[in-house]
């Protein structure tokens, strides 16, 4: 199928895919099953995003608190910075 005829071809539906050679099809396959695989493989990337920005919110959270904890507890309650007895 010649360059013009692909061109008429657009929208007219699969009756158009007649004159397409055999190297045509296979390309076209081809490029069917690549789009395929990029669909479902940038559906598993926003799925993966959105875990990772849930995750990253949970523990953007428990720093705050463990933040808010230290900030509120007694400077002398703190254990003494030493090195273990094994030193």
């Amino acid at each position: 199928m010649n360059a013009g005829a692909a061109r008429d071809c657009l929208g007219r539906g699969a009756g158009c895919d007649r004159g397409m050679s055999n190297e045509a099809e296979d390309r076209l396959a081809t490029l069917e099953v690549r789009y395929a695989f990029l669909e479902r493989h940038v559906a598993e990337q926003d799925r993966a995003m959105l875990a990772m920005a849930e995750r990253l919110d949970r523990l953007e959270l428990r720093v705050r608190q463990m933040r808010e904890q230290m900030e509120g507890a007694d400077p002398g309650a703190l254990p003494p910075d030493e090195k273990p007895p094994h030193y």
